[in-house]
């Protein structure tokens, strides 16, 4: 993805999808078995990382938002990558150490 690598821009940004597009934007170097396994704990990261972004007051020039994805995005990917094989990799989505307090389905 050379071209959207040269036309960097939120609108090109905006338009990517999957763990691949946005780590051949920024032109991550990644390792698809990596990515197979962490996929949703790398996106749901990065994700986190965006919001937090987007909410600064004042919010960042275009220019420094993009380089802030960029560094959110290869410190999430390297997270996942580099964590111990016997640390926790599995996705940790209750914060607190709570039971999910969603639907009833699964009796936690």
């Amino acid at each position: 993805m050379d071209g959207a690598r040269c036309a960097r821009s939120l609108e090109a940004f905006r338009q990517l999808g999957s763990a691949e597009e946005y780590l051949d934007f920024f032109g991550i170097r990644y390792d698809p078995e990596v990515l197979a396994a962490g996929r949703l704990q790398i996106l749901i990261r990065f994700s986190r990382d965006l919001a937090a972004i987007d909410a600064r007051d004042p919010p960042p020039l275009e220019s420094e938002r993009l380089a802030l994805y960029e560094r959110a995005l290869r410190q999430a990917y390297s997270l996942y990558r580099w964590s111990a094989p016997e640390e926790d990799k599995r996705l940790n989505v209750f914060r607190g150490g709570g039971g999910c307090s969603g639907c009833s389905g699964c009796g936690t």
